[in-house]
């Protein structure tokens, strides 16, 4: 007696394909399968190519959605694809990973460059900006976020570290001016920085020393440390 393998309906007279469903799950089957899998190569094509974050976890979201639906296949044991549908899901989030990783890469790349060229303390922290606000989007689409959030870190002590540079050379360049009361309000401004940015204290204390005996040196008082 036949059985359909996927809404189970059985009888001697009942006609299953080579896949074992009967007519109207093999209809079902058929149509699901197909377009299902026009729409995930078609997904992982465009998030292959686009440089748009959104755009790439949107599109890999989207063909991880598509194969989703044909596990119920596979649990029966009817065949879709090859790769197994799961096969291609756990695929997907390997790979997604892996482009979230290149695509900071290559932003934070970018983002040194224009910060480099940068002619004002806006357009050189800048270009960090946009990398840091994308880590919202990366949270909520990613599994593992462990690495992601270190490299987080590290953007965002980048970033610091060039505002730091950026308060320091204007100091700097107040005192070279003899306005020693706007330089010493400007070294303020970075200790300022060093004792609030991500990095911590301890791995600047050269920095920290240094631009206090700066305060020093043109009449300032440095403002004791708060816990």
């Amino acid at each position: 007696m036949a059985t359909c393998k996927f809404c189970e309906n059985s009888g001697w007279t009942l006609p299953t394909n080579n896949q074992g469903l009967c007519n109207p799950c093999a209809v079902d089957w058929e149509e699901e399968v197909s377009y299902t899998l026009r729409v995930g190569n078609e997904s992982l094509e465009i998030a292959s190519k686009t440089r748009k974050l959104d755009t790439m976890l949107s599109r890999l979201q989207l063909a991880l959605d598509s194969f989703h639906k044909l596990l119920k296949y596979e649990k029966r044991g009817i065949p879709t694809t090859q790769p197994l549908p799961s096969k291609n899901i756990e695929k997907i989030k390997t790979n997604r990973q892996a482009a979230v990783s290149e695509w900071i890469d290559q932003e934070l790349v970018n983002a040194r460059s224009k910060s480099l060229a940068g002619t004002t303390p806006a357009s050189k922290t800048r270009p960090y900006t946009k990398i840091l606000e994308s880590f919202s989007i990366v949270y909520t689409e990613l599994d593992d976020v462990e690495e992601i959030r270190k490299t987080e870190l590290a953007v965002r002590q980048e970033m610091d570290a060039v505002r730091l540079g950026v308060e320091i050379e204007r100091a700097e360049k107040l005192a070279f001016k003899a306005q020693k009361k706007r330089a010493c309000d400007a070294y303020l401004d970075a200790l300022y920085l060093l004792r609030k940015d991500s990095i911590p204290d301890d791995q600047q204390r050269t920095q920290i020393i240094e631009i206090e005996s700066k305060i020093k040196e043109l009449g300032g008082e440095v403002p004791p440390t708060t816990g």
